[in-house]
């Protein structure tokens, strides 16, 4: 049985440039795989439109995905969930189904997210095996219980979702939303791997993703970047905490791009202790055009206190 299901990026934050809704596309490429009918909105791109248009495809299960808590800006302190509670009150009359909320936000404070906003429940940590899971019950007519699930009144800290990539599945929501994104940042976003094993104590990346890291299929990576091309992209961003923390993966992640001959050029954040030579010229010759690094401290002692080796 499939399940009608309705995702949504809730991210609308454009400064200095737009993100494309990497975490909505594969949740879209879990469901697809798995046989379900899936409505992608992003709601930096599609208008008032989407309503009716949701509301006549009359969905099942509506997810709900929350990227930034806040801006990150010292001298801000408003946050970026403005608005949640009013979009979850519309889903509501949209159809009878449940509203589940997910993505980074969450993963940090899921208690007091799903409080705010008023939904069914929420999940902790990744979302593409547990939104296939809430579809399949969505399908079948029940509920779902598990650890990851927190729902309102539980006073419990939920357990992170069962990890697992899904393989590119939804190529229509990228080619639908790549001209505005390359129109107004200029690229797009890829993920290689998820979890971080290193104590930085000023970083989220280990809450969110958790310190064991998994890497997905160099197969699947790959065919993301082919139809990123396809859509018109030239450049691209890995959006993984540290590309680097095993040489390993780099040097298999750039010989499969060097024999794609994709001609596309790319950034990410890299750890400056794991580079050699050899490793920054295998690195340019498959299109790394330039690197973020942390430059924290130069006090040792400073470096020590944030838990960085």
């Amino acid at each position: 049985m499939s399940a009608r299901v309705l995702l949504i990026s809730f991210n609308r934050y454009r400064d200095p440039y737009p993100v494309f809704p990497l975490g909505t596309a594969y949740l879209a490429d879990s469901l697809v795989s798995a046989g379900h009918a899936v409505m992608p909105v992003d709601l930096n791109v599609d208008g008032p439109e989407w309503i009716d248009a949701a509301r006549g495809f009359s969905p099942q299960l509506i997810g709900i995905s929350i990227r930034n808590v806040d801006e990150v800006n010292i001298d801000g302190g408003e946050t970026l969930l403005g608005g949640l509670r009013e979009l979850v009150t519309l889903c509501r009359g949209l159809s009878g189904a449940k509203i589940v909320i997910g993505g980074p936000a969450v993963s940090l404070f899921p208690a007091e997210i799903l409080r705010l906003s008023g939904a069914d429940m929420a999940v902790r940590g990744e979302g593409e095996t547990a939104i296939r899971l809430l579809a399949d019950a969505a399908a079948e007519g029940r509920e779902l219980a598990a650890p990851w699930l927190l729902k309102p009144g539980v006073r419990r800290e939920p357990a992170s979702a069962p990890p697992g990539f899904a393989p590119v599945s939804d190529a229509a929501f990228r080619r639908r939303l790549a001209p505005f994104y390359l129109a107004h940042s200029g690229m797009m976003n890829l993920q290689t791997q998820r979890g971080c094993p290193l104590k930085c104590s000023y970083c989220t990346y280990p809450s969110i993703e958790g310190a064991h890291v998994r890497r997905r299929e160099m197969a699947d990576v790959m065919a993301e970047l082919r139809l990123m091309k396809e859509a018109g992209a030239r450049y691209f961003f890995i959006v993984d905490g540290v590309l680097n923390n095993a040489r390993s993966h780099v040097v298999e992640f750039c010989e499969a791009l060097i024999r794609e001959k994709l001609d596309l050029s790319w950034c990410c954040f890299l750890r400056p202790s794991k580079i050699d030579a050899e490793l920054a010229r295998l690195m340019a010759r498959a299109g790394l055009a330039h690197a973020e690094m942390g430059s924290d401290s130069l006090a040792g002692e400073m470096l020590a206190s944030y838990g960085k080796p």
